[in-house]
């Protein structure tokens, strides 16, 4: 486990080093998750010191609609493990306590605000934290949803609730326009993710530029 953490530390920093040397800052997306919580805590740790983190703008994969300070919500979980000891660059939050279509609309103006700032038309983040679901969905993506079908928008809502909560996620077409997708997960899922069947969302994520590191529980 502990080898698995520090090997998806690396790549973080190893991307972040790559896209300050080209435009001098760096997009980060957070997922939620166990995982991603192992990870802050390897960043803190050991990564504090090395990277320069008013260069660094952070936004979310997807989150639930609740409030920021929910046990459930995505930011309260980067918050505590990692927001905290950082100064960030930005943080650019879902806000989850909102009505879900009005804070998709409201995310998706941010993010192509903050890219307008930069210059940039089409936004294109610089590394996706990607976990996945043991039923194959990513972000709040899931099989068969009508969310799977949308190719124009870059921020939606979920049609309906799982697991309880209504969901806001990023869209396919902007996690495929990223620099780096770095898939996390276990050997169970690693199967999932070589699945005969090729129709699932993480089946839908674009494998060019994807990095995929799975947990081996011996380390």
């Amino acid at each position: 486990m502990q080898t698995f953490i520090k090997n998806i530390s690396y790549s973080v920093y190893d991307e972040y080093i790559k896209s300050i040397k080209e435009k001098d800052y760096f997009t980060l997306v957070l997922s939620g998750g166990n995982t991603p919580q192992f990870i802050f805590e390897e960043l803190v740790k050991n990564y504090l010191e090395k990277i320069n983190w008013k260069k660094v703008h952070i936004f979310w994969l997807d989150e639930r609609c609740v409030l920021p300070t929910d046990k459930d919500s995505n930011f309260k979980l980067a918050k505590e493990y990692l927001l905290d000891f950082i100064d960030s660059g930005s943080i650019h939050r879902m806000q989850g306590e909102i009505e879900a279509d009005e804070s998709a609309l409201l995310y998706e103006k941010e993010i192509k605000n903050f890219f307008k700032s930069k210059g940039i038309k089409t936004p294109i983040f610089d590394l996706i934290l990607l976990g996945m679901g043991t039923d194959g969905h990513c972000a709040s993506l899931f099989p068969d949803s009508i969310e799977l079908k949308e190719h124009n928008r870059l921020v939606i809502s979920t049609n309906k609730e799982y697991n309880g909560n209504k969901r806001i996620t990023l869209t396919l077409p902007i996690i495929n326009r990223s620099n780096k997708v770095l898939m996390i997960g276990s050997k169970e899922k690693l199967n999932v993710f070589n699945a005969i069947k090729k129709d699932l969302p993480i089946h839908l994520v674009n494998k060019k530029n994807m990095k995929v590191i799975i947990r081996n529980d011996e380390n």
